[in-house]
């Protein structure tokens, strides 16, 4: 499983969007599912689960829950010929292409994608260059379930991050973060 690829289910984003639903997802997490965008493999989701103190079998019970799955790449299925004793030939096996994704719908899933990009950058920048502090901020960013919540953490994270980095460099992160949740 460390090359797979991991994406979350219907049951996953709504997960994100609504706490309730699943009490047994806890903060860590919870914060490791915000990061299952379907561009990771999963050694390096691993290890990020490791940096924010989630058990080593995180992405197994977050599969378990039904949370996340392995992104199969489409590829073409081979049905087999029917073998039963007939008067004719068998059948010549025929390829059938997998369904092609979801076309994603412009309103709330579209919302929901960039909000999720918004937190998944966050908490990335967090990761790289506060040290210890960025254990708590991804905390806090994991609390918010929405655009305007995660918005009222951006000036506590550009003075973060500016002060680790340099303020044109927050200001840079903040503008790109602003820009996604518009």
């Amino acid at each position: 499983m460390s090359n797979a690829i991991l994406v979350k289910t219907d049951a996953g984003q709504q997960a994100v969007l609504d706490r309730s639903r699943y009490p047994d997802l806890n903060g860590r997490l919870r914060t490791l599912l915000l990061q299952i965008d379907g561009k990771r493999q999963a050694s390096e989701l691993m290890k990020l689960a490791v940096s924010l103190g989630a058990p080593a079998d995180s992405l197994d019970k977050l599969m378990a829950m039904g949370l996340i799955v392995n992104e199969a790449p489409a590829v073409p299925r081979i049905a087999m010929p029917d073998n039963r004793v007939s008067s004719r030939a068998p059948a010549p096996a025929v390829v059938q292409q997998a369904a092609p994704p979801p076309v994603e719908r412009r309103g709330s899933g579209q919302v929901f994608n960039r909000f999720q990009e918004a937190t998944r950058l966050m908490n990335e920048a967090a990761s790289k260059h506060l040290g210890l502090k960025a254990v708590f901020f991804t905390l806090k960013v994991e609390r918010c379930s929405n655009a305007a919540e995660l918005r009222s953490l951006l000036e506590d994270f550009r003075k973060a991050i500016g002060k680790a980095k340099t303020p044109f460099f927050a200001d840079r992160l903040v503008e790109e973060i602003e820009a996604l949740l518009d």
